[in-house]
């Protein structure tokens, strides 16, 4: 009961008897605990927040169960103090302009979000990989200042229309792309802090993760 297979309270009663009556055969049913009996000692000795421990793997109690002791915002003094960078692989087919009938694949979406304005001060689209050079094209974004950017690509803004410019204090990414000594020229050179999530644990990205999940929403068809 107490392990990830969830076993029923009725199974482990009857494997309890088993294992019971192997060590002491001579011991008459009517001396075995009953299923309440055992129940009621369940309960009593183990919490429930221990049963869903025990009841769930590792990782699906720290992402589903585990109680939140903060907020993104804990550690958060501005903005510019974190951002949270990430990549998925859009749902939806891009076609050849050249030849409509033609897929060309999936297009790779990354973005670049200041935790405490909830800002997205970069990104970047392309059908390449997530790599170290496509989330550094990302970051690249939100460090360049936006008015200059948008000109390479014939679109006219203001500064107000996008404020975000410069270097922020940290970054959070996967264990992936911005993990392993091509990012230490960043730490080092820029002073920037570069924070890694464990693995499968795309929740402690909340901000860049909703996001995508809007995004994704306007791709799929009424």
């Amino acid at each position: 009961m107490l392990s990830d297979k969830k076993h029923t309270l009725k199974y482990g009663h009857r494997e309890f008897k088993k294992l019971y009556r192997s060590l002491h055969p001579e011991t008459p049913e009517t001396e075995l605990p009953t299923l309440r009996q055992f129940q009621y000692f369940y309960h009593r000795e183990y919490s429930e927040v221990i049963r869903l421990q025990k009841r769930s793997n590792e990782i699906e109690y720290a992402k589903d169960l585990a109680q939140l002791h903060s907020t993104v915002n804990t550690q958060v003094l501005g903005p510019g103090s974190r951002y949270e960078v990430d990549a998925i692989i859009a749902d939806i087919y891009l076609v050849s302009n050249f030849d409509r009938d033609r897929i060309i694949g999936r297009p790779i979406l990354y973005f670049v979000i200041d935790v405490f304005s909830r800002m997205i001060t970069g990104l970047y689209i392309g059908l390449e990989n997530a790599s170290y050079q496509t989330s550094m094209r990302a970051l690249y974004c939100a460090f360049t200042d936006k008015v200059t950017l948008c000109k390479k690509f014939g679109i006219d803004i203001r500064s107000e229309n996008w404020p975000c410019v410069g270097l922020p204090d940290a970054i959070l990414a996967d264990r992936g792309e911005l993990f392993g000594h091509q990012v230490e020229n960043l730490e080092k050179s820029f002073a920037i802090r570069l924070e890694n999530t464990p693995p499968y644990r795309g929740d402690l990205k909340p901000i860049v993760e909703s996001r995508f999940k809007l995004i994704q929403a306007q791709f799929t068809p009424d």
